[in-house]
């Protein structure tokens, strides 16, 4: 059971410390996130999915797609919500509020106030 959880908790944390260390360097953290994202779909590790899931959402602002990060949020946000973690229903809620500023502010429109 420890093997299992290191398969994705390390490569989580391998991909916080390059993003840390190495500010725009997220080309390089794409392997570890997917690695991730597989072994803790696979293993049904759903707390450690929806943070690997938002840290995507989160890199994917660095790459200019918005939308895409804004679309994979909202499909877990109902679960990030309901659940026990207050920091990753914080991470959710910010990423998920970058996503949408960043995707009305490249199709030019104003955010209704």
């Amino acid at each position: 059971m420890s093997t299992s959880i290191d398969k994705i908790r390390d490569p989580l944390y391998e991909v916080i410390e390059m993003r840390k260390q190495q500010y725009n360097q997220a080309t390089s953290a794409i392997e570890q996130l997917l690695k991730a994202l597989w072994h803790s779909e696979f293993l049904s590790r759903l707390q450690d999915y929806r943070t690997a899931i938002i840290i995507l959402a989160d890199i994917s602002l660095e790459f200019g797609m918005s939308r895409k990060g804004r679309r994979i949020l909202e499909e877990v946000m109902p679960q990030i919500i309901n659940g026990n973690d207050l920091e990753q229903r914080a991470f959710g809620c910010l990423t998920l509020a970058r996503c949408i500023a960043a995707d009305v502010g490249a199709a030019g429109m104003r955010p209704i106030a």
